[in-house]
């Protein structure tokens, strides 16, 4: 009884899902497979039915408009039950996890290699930054279960080596700001959260183009549920940004106002707008007036007065499309 009830649950979620698959992956992701992989996680977490129906609604929606899958041997994602203390109700948030994460970046065909991992006590564990950077990591057969750090790093296409390493403690203090820090993945598989992590902070400094944008709104969503606090502080910052830009701009407005006026420059006797369609003779040893500019020479006969078009520079010609960025939000964490 209760399987067919989880059954028709599911089945009651798939006609508004399905359109939601990208259209690269309709092939893969058909409808009977994303029902099965769903059903799946509703018999591996029977608190998903104690859900709202909207939480679930939009959870699942996230993991199949990212192109992901849940559950599985991979664990790109998952259907994750929480308590709302303000309604007491159960609420659902998909997680993506940190093999989500590293499939998405090859999706792009812009990471060549992607990796995260955990170091504990023990192994041999040595980095570098600067222009000659390096990482070194060699695990221990009789290294303890204590953890000391967390990485992550990528191989780009273009070519060029990011990486990025935490402390045990910069993890734990992200996990001090999550919803989760008391139940879920955040207490059921640590390790895999600290990874997951690693490569949010190495999405950071990835060219825009290395990041999935599909994955990455999941992402966000997941933030806005998981780190309220942190979310509502970087849409601070987004508005507070573009204040101090206007202030900035007034300030400087302000400034320029109080600059004295310069004395009036005497005109030029002989401008181009009064100038005749015949140039006049011009004498083989005339003085130059300091109030009038001087002349780099006589013009043509019959030449068209036409002002000099300025040159223009665009930045963006300096800037090779490799070293170009998209600009990527900033991870809460």
């Amino acid at each position: 009884m209760a399987e067919d009830k989880t059954r028709s649950l599911v089945k009651s979620m798939m006609p508004g899902l399905l359109g939601a698959v990208p259209s690269v992956l309709k092939n893969v992701l058909t409808l009977e497979r994303v029902e099965r992989l769903f059903l799946n996680e509703f018999r591996r977490n029977p608190k998903l039915e104690l859900c709202t129906r909207s939480s679930l609604g939009g959870a699942m929606m996230n993991i199949v408009q990212a192109g992901l899958e849940v559950g599985g041997v991979r664990q790109q994602a998952s259907l994750v039950p929480f308590k709302n203390g303000n309604t007491n109700e159960y609420e659902c948030v998909a997680i993506i996890g940190y093999r989500g994460l590293e499939d998405a970046s090859y999706s792009t065909g812009e990471v060549l290699d992607i990796h995260a991992d955990v170091v504990k006590v023990g192994d041999d564990f040595d980095y570098e930054l600067g222009s000659n950077q390096r990482l070194v990591h060699k695990p221990k057969s009789g290294r303890t279960a204590e953890i000391t750090h967390f990485y992550a790093y990528a191989h780009l296409k273009v070519g060029g080596f990011v990486f990025v390493v935490l402390t045990k403690e910069e993890v734990d203090h992200t996990k001090s700001r999550s919803r989760a820090k008391d139940d879920g993945p955040w207490v059921t598989d640590y390790c895999a959260m600290g990874k997951k992590t690693a490569i949010r902070r190495l999405w950071n400094v990835l060219p825009g183009k290395a990041i999935d944008r599909n994955v990455y709104e999941a992402i966000e969503k997941e933030d806005e549920a998981l780190y309220p606090e942190m979310h509502m502080k970087q849409a601070k910052a987004t508005v507070l940004d573009v204040d101090l830009d206007a202030m900035v701009t007034k300030s400087q407005t302000q400034k320029i106002s109080k600059i004295p006026e310069a004395a009036p420059m005497v005109k030029s006797t002989a401008s181009l707008e009064s100038r005749p369609a015949t140039a006049p003779t011009i004498p083989t040893a005339a003085p130059v007036s300091e109030e009038s500019p001087k002349k780099s020479g006589g013009r043509p006969k019959g030449s068209k007065n036409k002002p000099r078009a300025e040159a223009s520079v665009t930045p963006e010609a300096s800037v090779t499309p490799e070293a170009k960025k998209e600009d990527v939000p900033a991870d809460p964490t």
